[in-house]
């Protein structure tokens, strides 16, 4: 009777509890998650880029904090050391959720006790992705790599760029000002210009050149002329139809090459064909035709071939049936009896 006395005390009880298998009810959903998802979130530890703050990782830590919220509201925190102590991912989960919703009070309590805080992820990082600011102050401490600042510009967080500029040592990486660029966010790249010295690539210009976005492409041949220029620019701006971006790239000294018309006629932008073919040098190759049959461009193909344009009439005329757009295989043909004579009636096919 005395050894079960023993066993039975109310010291002893928890710490055997410690040395038994299985996890307590409230706790296994929690649990079952953490096991199934552990590896999206254990990757922050291997010195990941800038890309692995995206959708599929928010949506990770969104779902664990979708069930932890519920538990904590029952439970509270006097179980939460029992909670970390489950597995060795949940400490993660929990820090990690609390800083990307911005839970100043659990983080707090994390710093507090510091035998559950999991020091080798990059909770700066994190903080800075979620736009997190208050955390930020509370983790003013803990190590950052570049990539608050990068994925704080990329994402538009002109405030958390700014806090970390004034008062951290991190820095960014030219990645900065090339995402926020092509993400439009000229009041953040207008900051990192004035306050920053990494500067950027000919990737801001072309992605800006990309989206259409021409007061970036102003901003940036303004202050970065020597180190964004880059055909690209105009090539990706006829590409997408921005013809006010290509018109402002050619009085700006940019050039571009034959890709610029190829790829506007395959997209079916006869206005950026047009102003190329105008003032511009560098003309189009053979695809332009094939390319504009093979869409079904009527209208592009016609002022080719009234521009006489390098062509391969037969190509074009085989791109536009295989496509289905037999009215611009009638167009060729007739415009070319040669091609008509050499493929017959079956290049018309109507």
């Amino acid at each position: 009777m005395a050894a079960l006395a023993v066993l039975r005390h109310a010291d002893v009880v928890p710490l055997m509890g410690q040395f038994q298998g299985g996890s307590y009810q409230d706790m296994h959903e929690l649990l079952a998650y953490v096991r199934e998802s552990g590896r999206v979130l254990s990757y922050l530890t291997q010195k990941v880029t800038m890309s692995y703050y995206n959708f599929q990782l928010a949506t990770a830590i969104g779902h664990f904090h979708h069930l932890f919220t519920p538990w904590l509201s029952v439970h509270g925190y006097s179980r939460l050391p029992r909670l970390l102590s489950s597995s060795c991912d949940m400490a993660a989960f929990v820090v990690v959720s609390s800083i990307y919703f911005g839970d100043v009070g659990l983080v707090e309590w994390a710093c507090q006790h510091r035998c559950h805080f999991p020091t080798s992820y990059p909770l700066v990082d994190i903080a800075a992705w979620a736009a997190q600011l208050d955390v930020l102050r509370l983790l003013g401490n803990h190590p950052g790599t570049t990539n608050a600042m990068d994925v704080a510009s990329r994402d538009g967080h002109l405030v958390i760029v700014t806090y970390l500029n004034q008062h951290r040592q991190e820095g960014c990486t030219k990645a900065a000002i090339n995402l926020a660029a092509r993400f439009n966010h000229i009041d953040v790249v207008a900051y990192l210009q004035s306050h920053r010295s990494e500067g950027c690539s000919s990737d801001s210009l072309v992605w800006a050149a990309t989206h259409g976005h021409l007061t970036m492409v102003q901003f940036l041949l303004r202050h970065y002329y020597d180190t964004v220029s880059s055909s690209l620019a105009m090539d990706a701006a006829s590409q997408h139809g921005h013809l006010d971006v290509v018109k402002f790239l050619h009085a700006h000294g940019q050039t571009c090459t034959t890709d610029a018309v190829d790829y506007a006629c395959l997209n079916g932008h006869l206005g950026i064909v047009k102003f190329l073919l105008h003032h511009r040098h560098e003309g189009a190759t053979t695809r332009a035709m094939s390319y504009a049959a093979a869409s079904g461009h009527l209208d592009l193909v016609t002022f080719l071939r009234q521009r006489n344009v390098p062509a391969n009439v037969k190509m074009a005329v085989t791109n536009a049936r295989k496509n289905g757009h037999f009215h611009v295989a009638t167009y060729l043909c007739q415009s070319d009896p040669h091609v008509e004579f050499e493929l017959g009636t079956l290049a018309l096919n109507v």
